[in-house]
């Protein structure tokens, strides 16, 4: 079983990158690191995709709940995660807000991920950039692109 889940794993990462799924790689020199989060998640695939997150934002002393609202294309499954991340390039809190992408591959069964991004990251349209580090269970195949939504939760 686990022989059959790596070949499908790795078939997964070939046929991401041949797709051209993948986001293009930030270059480090230009990340400044800005701010440190931790959230918890939902999410449910079926082709289509939906989650929601609850989190919270530390920067320059200041935490500050937020929410995440997002949609994407392709997967199935159900899970919970909980993820730490570090934010990149915010001149101001605010530039914490706003529309996401990100790209996603993996194997989730119980809370053994037999395949995973070793980084996901999300970029708004502001320039700022996040780093997730997750910790999933739940089971779900996942190969797609998100859009995302950051909000306060005030």
């Amino acid at each position: 079983m686990k022989t059959s889940l790596l070949s499908i794993s790795k078939w997964l990462l070939a046929t991401t990158a041949a797709l051209g799924i993948a986001l293009p790689a930030v270059a480090e020199d230009e990340l400044v690191e800005s701010a440190t989060l931790t959230m918890t998640s939902w999410k449910i695939a079926f082709i289509g995709s939906a989650g929601q997150s609850k989190g919270e934002l530390s920067y320059q002393g200041k935490k500050r709940k937020f929410k995440m609202t997002g949609l994407g294309l392709g997967g199935i499954g159900l899970s919970t995660s909980k993820a730490t991340g570090i934010v990149y390039n915010m001149k101001t809190m605010d530039d914490f807000l706003g529309s996401y992408t990100s790209a996603r591959s993996g194997i989730t069964l119980g809370d053994d991920e037999f395949i995973k991004d070793k980084m996901i990251w999300l970029k708004n349209e502001k320039g700022v950039s996040i780093e997730l580090t997750t910790v999933k269970e739940g089971l779900e195949l996942n190969l797609g692109v998100d859009g995302s939504v950051i909000k306060w939760d005030d």
